[in-house]
């Protein structure tokens, strides 16, 4: 007996697994800088008075140290014939307004998903060695490719930068 979900999304076109998020190697330098960075931020916070400020970035500060320690929870990424399920997510076709491919070696190699949905409106998805042609053309199947969109969004690139 075929499981509902899977008659109702239909045949499995491809999937692979991802980690949930890049880990990167920081050298003693990089805290070095961190914690200068953060000095100087709490710093000028605490001399203009702003308490808020203050708080924000403590608080970053401990989900920045306390995101490094974690390791990434290995997610599956299916591309079915009604959508796409991400981890324990899933989203028909008709909630995806575009996609894009970044397939730069070794820095990015990675699909953009993007959402109709603006509270959620960007999903990257690292390619782990999937053919970037393959991927494409079965989502030109489904959606429509954003062709505009040819470098690496600026936030993603940052986080990559930064290490964060």
């Amino acid at each position: 007996m075929e499981d509902k979900n899977q008659i109702e999304r239909g045949n499995n076109l491809l999937s692979w697994h991802f980690p949930e998020f890049e880990t990167y190697e920081r050298t003693t330098t990089w805290y070095i800088i961190f914690f200068i960075t953060v000095g100087l931020l709490m710093t000028y916070a605490i001399a203009s008075l702003s308490f808020l400020f203050a708080v924000i970035i403590l608080m970053s500060t401990i989900i920045i140290l306390l995101w490094h320690r974690k390791e990434p929870a290995e997610l599956d990424i299916n591309i079915v014939e009604a959508g796409i399920e991400i981890g324990n997510k899933f989203y028909m076709y008709k909630e995806i307004k575009s996609f894009f491919i970044i397939y730069e070696p070794p820095q990015v190699t990675t699909l953009f998903i993007l959402l109709k949905n603006r509270a959620k409106p960007r999903i990257s998805v690292p390619l782990n060695g999937q053919n970037p042609i393959k991927v494409r053309d079965l989502l030109l199947n489904f959606i429509e490719e954003d062709v505009d969109k040819n470098d690496e969004p600026a936030s993603d690139y940052l986080i990559r930068a930064l290490k964060l």
